[in-house]
C-alpha cells in the first residue's frame, strides 16, 4: 500500500519530499556541527556562569542559544513544506514552529549538559519523543492528518536512532534516514488529499 502511494507521486511531490529530506539532513549536520564546536570549546557541561557581552549568564543559556537559532531557521523552512503537504492554516504552522523550536532547543541543551551520564542514550530517545509529541499536539489542533504524521515521525526517529546506534559509522546519516522516512509520510498526506 505504501509503495502504491509512492508510485502516485507527481514531480511536485518528489520535490517536497526531496526538500524535506535535504532540510532534515542539513539540520542534523548542523546539530552535529554545534556539538563539535561546543565540544572543542571549553564550554562543557557545567552549571557555572560566565560573562557574555558583559553580563553573567549560565553556560546552559549559552548552549541553548547555540541550538535555538539553527532550530528556528530549520523549522521555519520545514514549515513551508509542511504547510503545503498538510494544507494547514498559518496559525497552526506558527504554533508548530514555536513548539518545535522551543522543545528541541531546551531538550537538546539538556541532553548536551547530561551527556556525561550513563543514561545519555535514554535521554536522546526521551528527548526526541517529547519533541515529536509536542509537534503532534500542535498539528493536531488543526489537522486530522497529524496522527499519520506522528506515526511517520515515530518510525523515522526510531530508525534514525537505532541504525546509527548499531552501526556507528552511519551516525552522520541519521538526518537523512529521518528525513527520508518522515518526509514520505508527510508527502503521502498531500497525495491522499489530492486523490
Amino acid at each position: 500500500m505504501a509503495l502504491q502511494s509512492l508510485m502516485r507521486w507527481e514531480s511536485a511531490d518528489k520535490l517536497y519530499w526531496s526538500a524535506w529530506m535535504i532540510l532534515c539532513t542539513i539540520g542534523w549536520i548542523g546539530i552535529e556541527g554545534v556539538l563539535a564546536v561546543k565540544g572543542i570549546s571549553s564550554i562543557g557541561p557545567s552549571s557555572e556562569t560566565m560573562s557574555f557581552l558583559g553580563t553573567s549568564v549560565s553556560v546552559f543559556l549559552i548552549t541553548s542559544l547555540s541550538f535555538f537559532f539553527p532550530f528556528l531557521i530549520l523549522f521555519v523552512i520545514q514549515s513551508t513544506v509542511l504547510k503545503e503537504c498538510l494544507n494547514l492554516p498559518k496559525s497552526s504552522i506558527t504554533i508548530w514552529v514555536r513548539a518545535s523550536t522551543l522543545s528541541a532547543t531546551l531538550l537538546l541543551a539538556s541532553i548536551y549538559h547530561h551527556s556525561t551520564s550513563g543514561f545519555s542514550f535514554i535521554w536522546h530517545i526521551l528527548g526526541v519523543l517529547i519533541i515529536i509529541i509536542i509537534q503532534w499536539i500542535s498539528l493536531r489542533l488543526h489537522s486530522k492528518q497529524a496522527n499519520l504524521v506522528f506515526i511517520g515521525n515515530l518510525i523515522a526517529v526510531l530508525l534514525a536512532i537505532f541504525i546509527p546506534a548499531t552501526i556507528p559509522s552511519v551516525r552522520i546519516m541519521a538526518g537523512f534516514i529521518y528525513g527520508a522516512v518522515s518526509g514520505a509520510f508527510i508527502v503521502n498526506q498531500r497525495v491522499k488529499s489530492k486523490g
